[in-house]
């Protein structure tokens, strides 16, 4: 068993959406409130306020009134956690500066948590409202009860209630907590269910093989197996959607009247690269995985170099490179390995692409026999030309796990390209 998440966007009619994000300031509110308090007290008295103690201070506030008592607590909850990790680093001594958690901006949302999901139906979650939202609704519903008996003009009045449907893949599955959250300045709405997944592992025996994953960009991973089984998904697509949004978002940019405000034209682009971003990314790992589980690998070494997006080259290739999130598909690829049983090891990927896999190079600068003849190619001290990248994944096994059988010539075949995004 283990905990998943889930994210879908709401879309909503003008008043619920407004009704959302006032709860949303008063959870910014009440959390700078709370926060107050327990800042004030650790100047003063240098000790910790507890979570008990701070709610008896903010039962009464106006906007812990306005939020739900779950919405309300899970806010002081939160303030709660934030300063016992900053009683934790002080405990810890470390060398860097430790600060007090930080208030929220004014003007910004802060989420609306719910632990306390589902009552009574799987199919519909019912927004918990405060004791007094109810009563405002209430009396908001009589009164257009009688205008409407003196004219139809009027447009339909909210009674600040809202019903979000449950996706269907998880309406059986225990839902531990609801995130609502917004983004882009309240533009959009989103809702992050956290689930047990009961689904039990599956069952993986006799498993032989390794597999070494080169990250890039024209290729974005280049996977060798053991078995000479190769997998090569392309990254060209995602370089190229990259590169249009850096040049659209550079050019809105320029024009835009206030440049301290994101314009809408800019949110909805940035919106979409940010989605097609996510597809590519968890699309690549999805195919990585199961192509492991079709052959048999026990051990997965990614390599992976922190510093590999620090130099820059040109301006056009960091629009094609710089934002391309390459680490979270490292660790998309880790935690669906673990999901299933298969054991992860990331290594540094230093000389990986200089030493050449055929001539079994030490991992040694200046001590490689082969040579890279142009991007993308490399020949070995005997001649043989391989793809660059097969060759550095092929190192990445060699690196990672030197007991990991060697296949030689036999298996520096170029697989055939596959694509994340339809034609």
């Amino acid at each position: 068993m283990s905990y998943k998440a889930l994210k879908t966007r709401l879309y909503l009619n003008p008043n619920q959406h407004q009704f959302l994000l006032s709860l949303m300031r008063a959870s910014r509110s009440l959390y700078n409130q709370a926060l107050y308090n327990v800042r004030q007290h650790f100047i003063k008295t240098n000790e910790y306020l507890s979570y008990n103690d701070n709610y008896q201070l903010l039962k009464d506030s106006e906007h812990y009134r306005y939020l739900s008592t779950t919405q309300g607590q899970m806010v002081i909850r939160k303030v709660d956690e934030a300063m016992k990790g900053f009683f934790g680093s002080l405990k810890s001594k470390l060398k860097q500066t430790i600060r007090l958690p930080r208030y929220l901006k004014k003007d910004t949302y802060y989420p609306l948590y719910d632990r306390m999901v589902y009552k009574p139906s799987n199919e519909v979650y019912t927004l918990p409202r405060s004791h007094f939202i109810k009563k405002v609704s209430k009396e908001i519903e009589l009164v257009s009860k009688q205008i409407h008996k003196h004219t139809t003009e009027l447009n339909h009045l909210s009674d600040l209630s809202l019903d979000i449907p449950t996706p269907k893949c998880i309406q059986t599955k225990p839902i531990k907590e609801i995130t609502i959250k917004s983004y882009y300045d309240g533009k959009y709405i989103e809702v992050v269910y956290v689930y047990l997944d009961e689904t039990p592992k599956m069952k993986l025996d006799d498993l032989t093989e390794t597999m070494g994953i080169d990250f890039g960009y024209n290729n974005l991973a280049f996977c060798s197996v053991t078995n000479n089984t190769h997998l090569l998904l392309d990254g060209k697509r995602l370089k190229s959607m990259n590169q249009f949004y850096h040049k659209r978002i550079a050019k809105l940019a320029s024009s835009r009247p206030n440049q301290t405000i994101l314009t809408k034209q800019m949110i909805r682009l940035m919106d979409k690269r940010n989605h097609q971003m996510d597809y590519g990314i968890y699309k690549a790992a999805k195919l990585i995985i199961h192509h492991a589980i079709d052959n048999k690998v026990k051990q997965i070494i990614i390599g992976y170099n922190d510093t590999f997006k620090d130099e820059r080259l040109s301006d056009t290739y960091n629009q094609w490179t710089k934002s391309i999130p390459i680490a979270r598909l490292r660790d998309r690829i880790i935690y669906l390995a673990e999901q299933i049983g298969i054991e992860t090891k990331v290594i540094n990927e230093a000389y990986t692409s200089k030493a050449s896999y055929l001539d079994q190079d030490k991992f040694v600068k200046g001590e490689f026999s082969g040579v890279r003849v142009k991007r993308g190619l490399y020949r070995s001290k005997k001649g043989i030309v391989i793809n660059a990248d097969q060759n550095a994944s092929l190192n990445m096994i060699r690196k990672g796990n030197p007991d990991a059988i060697w296949i030689g010539n036999m298996g520096v075949n170029t697989p055939k390209r596959t694509v994340l995004f339809g034609l």
